[in-house]
């Protein structure tokens, strides 16, 4: 929790997301925050569930990351901050909410970031092959040209020999 509310108020979280979807974001972490140290005042098996209205305020904290997530170019601080928010909603939600569509919505996201960063890793990747079978083509020795006119004769004398066998 701590670590999530250290990212909410750094600077780079303010230049990631719109100042409404901080501030409902940030609202929602604290009503979380708030319920957990409510559960700790109380005595044992005494159970605090989630209002309807705390329950609104952490959909529409996922909804704003939802949103950010999908139509802004994706950052590696909306990557910490989206993997602890999840963190923090699920444990939240298994405890207080008890809803399956935040649970549902939260992953969603956990799911859309990650797809998005193995995406960014596999074009990575791909750029770096593509620049070093360049530079393969180029370096071509002579030996390699005579390797391909051999491989080429090996070629014609195995057709001719399959042809042979299929006239039989």
């Amino acid at each position: 929790m701590r670590k999530l509310q250290d990212i909410l108020n750094s600077s780079q979280a303010s230049l990631v997301l719109p100042r409404n979807d901080l501030i409902t974001i940030k609202r929602a972490v604290e009503t979380i925050g708030d319920q957990a140290k409510r559960t700790k005042k109380k005595k044992r098996g005494y159970k605090i569930w989630a209002t309807n209205s705390e329950r609104r305020q952490v959909k529409d904290a996922i909804n704003c990351l939802l949103r950010v997530a999908i139509n802004e170019p994706v950052v590696p601080i909306l990557k910490n901050l989206v993997n602890e928010f999840v963190k923090v909603v699920l444990d939240w939600n298994e405890n207080f909410g008890k809803e399956q569509e935040i649970k549902e919505n939260v992953l969603t996201l956990k799911r859309f970031i990650n797809y998005y960063f193995s995406a960014v890793e596999a074009i990575q990747v791909l750029k770096t092959l593509s620049k070093r079978v360049k530079k393969i083509q180029k370096f071509s020795p002579p030996a390699f040209e005579l390797s391909q006119a051999y491989l080429k004769t090996l070629q014609k004398g195995q057709t001719g020999k399959i042809k042979d066998n299929l006239k039989r």
